[in-house]
């Protein structure tokens, strides 16, 4: 799919950008500027996304290796910059799109830049609310566990970010939009898996909400075109953005008793797994 959509591109010859925050894997690869033919900016080359539902292992690799082939990207010094969402978002879409991004960045010395989700499906949804909604707070919510999302407020229309990302359990995400002027936006993930529990929370405080659909926030080519000036890139892995602990984490103590373990046992050999790979 090409698109003349564009915006200021910094000085490699194309971006790949990687997201696997959600249910989704989504590779969209833009070409840089070339200053030889007074170009100024990105533009669209391809963008494809993958349902994965907990699979993205075999689907990946194969499509990122498709697409630069497809675009005729050459895997050479100078040629290619990656783009990785960091996050939040799940733990196993994050660290198999991170690792496969940061393989091949130390693969072929290339420059790396980390995007943060909610942001991206802010912007998202902002692009697709009506014109005439020009005031009040936009929060995307999306899936951390049963009953906890991700969120964080923007504003309406800009987009400026109200409040830091962070991890809440339902009962607290009421006081989290009611501090924020109205009218309140809501959408994403989070709130689709608990429409139910959290939508008589929000009604118990007296909040009327409009409610956005997922698809709504799922960030598009276009999203990824209007991030890319923003990017910040460097030869250092991209920091992931976990704002919990796994799950493995949370319940080491019950998985290292089914294994005869006390807790420290098992820290120490994470520990040691840690340093050996590193």
């Amino acid at each position: 799919m090409t698109s003349s959509e564009s915006s200021t591109a910094p000085d490699f010859r194309a971006l790949l950008c990687v997201n696997g925050a959600e249910e989704h894997i989504q590779l969209c690869l833009l070409a840089a500027a070339d200053p030889a033919r007074g170009g100024e900016a990105y533009h669209l080359l391809h963008f494809e996304e993958h349902a994965i539902a907990g699979r993205a292992n075999p689907v990946l690799v194969p499509a990122m290796q498709r697409v630069l082939q497809q675009c005729a990207i050459p895997l050479e010094l100078g040629a290619l910059g990656v783009a990785c969402v960091r996050g939040p978002g799940s733990f196993t879409g994050l660290r198999l799109t991170l690792s496969a991004c940061l393989g091949l960045a130390e693969a072929l010395d290339l420059p790396l830049a980390g995007m943060d989700y909610l942001p991206l499906a802010a912007s998202a949804a902002l692009s697709r609310m009506d014109d005439d909604v020009q005031s009040g707070s936009l929060f995307i919510a999306s899936h951390a566990r049963r009953r906890q999302i991700y969120c964080q407020g923007f504003s309406i229309p800009g987009g400026e970010p109200l409040t830091r990302p962070d991890v809440l359990a339902l009962e607290e995400v009421p006081a989290f939009i009611a501090a924020h002027p109205g009218p309140h936006y809501l959408a994403g993930t989070g709130l689709e898996r608990n429409k139910a529990p959290l939508g008589a929370l929000l009604a118990d405080a007296g909040l009327t909400i409009s409610a956005l659909t997922p698809e709504q926030c799922r960030p598009a080519a276009a999203t990824f075109l209007a991030a890319a000036p923003s990017l910040s890139f460097s030869r250092r892995p991209i920091e992931p953005l976990y704002l919990r602990g796994s799950d493995a984490e949370e319940n080491l103590p019950s998985i290292a008793a089914l294994r005869g373990l006390s807790v420290d046992e098992a820290e120490s050999k994470i520990r040691r797994a840690r340093s050996n790979s590193a």
